[in-house]
């Protein structure tokens, strides 16, 4: 598995360098194996790097709803926030965030 992770932390960083569109498919399919296999920390840590490496909207929303699947709201409320700040007309972002924000202790 640790191979794989590093594989896609290296094709996170050279798609973001490009701009490349396949980017969010190739993150949605990450997403739902990593989710598949129950590795949500493993996942929300590769999203951090990349985010670190290029903050991305996608990457945000993908981190977002990782850490409202794990249950914790503040998390997603700041990724949340954070992609809102680059385009707050987002409407998945608008919509994960009225979600969580329900939730917010």
């Amino acid at each position: 598995m640790k191979e794989r992770v590093y594989v896609f932390a290296l094709f996170l960083k050279y798609h973001l360098s490009q701009g490349s569109l396949i980017l969010k498919l190739h993150c949605a399919i990450c997403w739902a194996v990593l989710m598949d296999s129950h590795k949500e920390k493993e996942a929300i840590a590769e999203l951090s790097r990349a985010i670190v490496f290029k903050a991305d909207l996608h990457l945000l929303h993908l981190r977002a709803a990782f850490h409202e699947h794990t249950g914790d709201v503040l998390a997603a409320l700041r990724d949340c926030r954070a992609a809102l700040s680059v385009d707050p007309n987002h409407r998945e972002m608008l919509e994960l965030h009225n979600r969580v924000n329900s939730h917010e202790p």
